[in-house]
């Protein structure tokens, strides 16, 4: 939720307490959050596996790991990152498979997700599938060769 050696206004500097909390449809909180709210199922990994969407905000850097667990269990990341780029966008349709908000608009991903078609979010849910393969260490590999032999 916030590390206390990034400034207050760095997403990951406190600004997640805003839209932190539990209802019946959603959680936001920290890892022992999870696990006091879930018991050990609730654990950062079960959690992910089970959810429909993963809050993916930067880290210390412009980008976080959440990222990428999302990636692979299915979850539809929602990239918290003005400054990360997506790799192989020459390969990978990530409008299909990732949520981008502006950090600046954080207040408001609460309304852009429960706003979102259903039919929208089965057509992600469908696409990671899809591309999960390409998130292995296999598929990465394949896209580096890939991408090495455009430039060659």
């Amino acid at each position: 939720m916030a590390y206390p050696q990034l400034k207050p206004d760095h997403i990951r500097g406190g600004r997640l307490y805003s839209i932190a909390g539990a209802g019946k449809d959603y959680f936001v909180g920290t890892g022992s959050e999870t696990s006091r709210e879930y018991g050990h199922r609730g654990a950062d990994i079960a959690m992910i596996r089970r959810s429909v969407f993963t809050f993916c905000p930067a880290g210390f850097g412009r980008w976080s790991f959440r990222f990428v667990q999302a990636l692979h269990y299915g979850s539809i990341p929602v990239l918290l990152s003005d400054a990360y780029v997506l790799p192989y966008q020459e390969s990978i349709p990530w409008e299909e498979l990732v949520i981008r908000v502006p950090e600046r608009s954080l207040d408001s991903v609460p309304e852009i997700l429960l706003s979102m078609r259903s039919e929208r979010v089965r057509a992600m849910q469908a696409a990671l599938i899809r591309w999960r393969t390409s998130f292995s260490e296999r598929g990465v590999q394949q896209l580096i060769l890939e991408s090495l032999a455009k430039r060659v």
